[in-house]
Parts: C-alpha cells; structure tokens; sequence
C-alpha cells in the first residue's frame, strides 16, 4: 500500500524524544501519540510493550546499531532509545488563566513556576523533573527574547527535545505552558484574571525569606535566568519578594536548584504528613 507523504504541518507537529525514562513516560502517559520508535540491542528487552504495541497499532519501530541510533535521532545521548512522538497539546496562556480561575475551591492548593528568559534545556529539563516530583500545578515560560523587551514571545516556540530528556519523564506530567505577551502584561493578568498571588524570588535583594514566610495560594513564583535575574518589572510587580539566604561566597545558586529549594519551601504544607 503506497504511503501519504506526511505533510509540514504533521512534521511541525512531532518531536524526537530520547532517554530511557523519557521515553518509558511517553508510552505509560500517552502512547497514541508515538509515531516511530528506535530502540537497541540494550534496551529492546525493556520496550518489549512498546514494540508489540508499536505492532499491533501498525506503527513503525526498528532495532538499529547505537550510532545509526545517534544519527537518527541527532543526538549522543539517546540512551539507547528514540521516540518520534506527537507533540502534546498544552493550554494556551489565556486557557490557563481561565481554568485557573475555575479551580473547585476544595482542589489542593496550587504552586505555579514562572520562568523569565530561563531557556537553558539543562535547566528547564531539571526544572521540570523537580516539578513533577513536588506536584507543580504548570510551568509557565517567557522566552529570553519576550523577557528582556516588551515585544511578544517568538512564534513556535516549544520545549526542546533535551529538556525533555533532561526531565527523566516529569515532562509528561506537568503543562508547560508558555506566557504570551510582555512581562507586565503577563503579571498583572496572572494576578487579576487568573486570581495568583505573584512571588518574585532573588537570592541577594531585599525580601522575606523563603522558609519563615507563610506562602499564600494559589501562587506563582517567577524566576530569572543566571546572571540575569528577573527583570525590575516582575520585581515591582510582584506581592512580595522570597530572598534564598546564603553565605554570601557565591554570587547565586543555579536556577534549577533554586527551583528545587523553593518548590519544597512552597509545597511543604501540600506535602506534610496528616
């Protein structure tokens, strides 16, 4: 039977995904979604229920050599397995707001990250495995290019196949959602319309400290890519500062350690034992 060309479209439309637990994710949360899959000798036993279902839904699977595997999916770090997989569909800005707004008012209470110019994929890709593994409600994300200007966010931005690696499978379970239109704007719609307290976070400005202040919800905590650090607009914006003290020998943590940190801090009333 002659095949149909697979249209741009379509092929905007799906993603390489590498990684044993990325890919083990994707089959678990949402197998209708996998396209094509590549596996190894070293990994063929452990996707045996990826193949067969690969088989018994017609699609195309192959056991290649690890470096045919590499060029396939044009990356070293494959771990012996790649997924072409539809890229899941996450609600617009204004979608969220609106569902955020619509929250039964006994669900648990929700933290949101907002991430300002953070586009390092080993960062975002920590970020979001410490997400799922606390429980965040979604990661919003304004592009680097949104964050320094008043301008919109570049169109057809998406998470990059190595954040998703990175995220050892917390990508399937927390909506990564990304923040139209310029900082301000998306801060002062974060507070009114979607109805979050707004925290800023800075390891060396004036603020109230991450583990003595009472986190109120639902919230959104923003933070800045290294060196930069969020913009004066979010800072002014935002109901009040969390300050990670430290020593001082360093100028600042990593982000996506800061991230861990503050997701405990504000989640250790979600999580503690009854």
């Amino acid at each position: 039977m002659e095949q149909k060309p697979i249209s741009k479209a379509d092929r905007k439309a799906e993603q390489k995904i590498c990684g044993f637990h990325a890919c083990m994710a994707v089959f678990h949360n949402r197998p209708q979604d996998i396209v094509r899959a590549y596996v190894t000798e070293g990994t063929r036993k452990a996707f045996g229920p990826m193949l067969k279902f690969c088989a018994q839904n017609r699609l195309a699977y192959h056991l290649v050599e690890p470096a045919d595997l590499a060029k396939v999916a044009e990356s070293d770090h494959t771990e012996g397995v790649c997924i072409l997989a539809k890229i899941p569909k996450h609600p617009d800005f204004n979608t969220f707001l609106k569902n955020s707004n619509q929250a039964p008012t006994d669900a648990p209470p929700r933290v949101v990250l907002w991430l300002v110019g953070v586009e390092n994929p080993h960062n975002v890709g920590a970020i979001l495995r410490t997400a799922a593994h606390f429980g965040i409600a979604a990661v919003l994300v304004t592009p680097a290019a949104s964050a320094n200007s008043a301008a919109t966010r570049p169109d057809g931005w998406s998470l990059s196949g190595a954040a998703i690696r990175i995220a050892e499978g917390g990508a399937e379970h927390v909506p990564v959602i990304v923040a139209d239109g310029s900082i301000i704007d998306t801060a002062r719609d974060l507070k009114r319309k979607g109805g979050f307290m707004l925290y800023a976070t800075s390891g060396h400005a004036k603020g109230h400290d991450l583990w003595t202040t009472e986190i109120k919800y639902p919230c959104v905590i923003a933070l800045g890519a290294e060196g930069l650090g969020l913009p004066e607009s979010v800072l002014k914006s935002a109901d009040a500062t969390l300050r990670l003290a430290g020593t001082g020998k360093v100028e600042s943590l990593n982000v996506s350690v800061a991230a861990g940190v503050i997701a405990a801090a504000a989640t250790r009333t979600i999580h503690a034992p009854e």
